[in-house]
């Protein structure tokens, strides 16, 4: 069984769609909306802070949750380095020994030198969305 952390979201849902069977959601809807999974995809409506799921049942987690707006997180950074790492920092302790997938960004290159972005081009995010991505990876 797989989790789908921010399972109702544009990627989250994709994922759950690509997946089919033996994926189940987690999301609080704060951003999206439980019509957008698709049909048969059980959902845990609840904020990753709050979450108290049997964890062992579960083989992997691929995290899409997270905010993820550039002007937002110009504007409201201390939102973004909390819920992107401090509640990654806190949830996945429970996965460890299993497998993670972290849907991350490429605002963690910043402008980079050239494009396509090379997979191990350095990393230089420029706004708080990226920096808030780049410290996730770091703490997972």
């Amino acid at each position: 069984m797989i989790l789908v952390t921010g399972g109702a979201g544009y990627v989250g849902r994709n994922v759950c769609r690509a997946l089919g069977k033996g994926v189940v959601a987690l999301d609080d809807l704060r951003n999206s909306w439980r019509s957008a999974l698709p049909e048969g995809v059980p959902l845990h409506e609840r904020e990753l802070t709050v979450a108290h799921l049997d964890f062992a049942r579960y083989d992997a987690v691929i995290h899409c949750a997270g905010s993820m707006d550039v002007a937002e997180s110009v504007a409201h950074p201390s939102m973004y380095w909390w819920n992107n790492v401090a509640v990654a920092a806190a949830f996945f302790p429970r996965f460890a020994g299993k497998h993670v997938v972290f849907s991350s960004t490429c605002q963690v290159y910043g402008n980079p030198a050239a494009v396509p972005v090379a997979e191990d081009a350095a990393a230089n995010p420029v706004n708080p969305y990226g920096q808030s991505k780049l410290a996730a990876e770091a703490v997972l």
